[in-house]
């Protein structure tokens, strides 16, 4: 299995990150990470939305927001069989959210 890779995530991503997050962090609540609020994190001069890859597919993601003297960590999420260190994390019906 291929190591996941970092990368700027595209608007194309937003819709997979939002199911991503309905999935594997909002289960069982109303989803209040819609495509189009994921959209305008990538689109946002300050937040920064990134993407893991592995062969290609997207996996896992993060997204922060910066202020002048502070930073947010909105979501972080990657799929279960791709993390490495799985001690580190917290399980969540067969996916890790961290």
């Amino acid at each position: 299995m291929m190591q996941p890779g970092l990368a700027l995530a595209r608007l194309d991503d937003a819709s997979l990150i939002a199911a991503m997050s309905s999935r594997l962090i909002e289960a069982g609540l109303a989803p209040s990470w819609p495509a189009e609020r994921v959209a305008r994190h990538i689109r946002h001069a300050e937040s920064v939305v990134l993407a893991a890859r592995s062969s290609g597919r997207v996996v896992g993601f993060a997204i922060m927001q910066f202020g002048d003297t502070s930073a947010h960590l909105n979501l972080l999420a990657g799929v279960c069989r791709l993390c490495r260190y799985k001690a580190d994390l917290v399980s969540m019906d067969a996916a890790l959210v961290f």
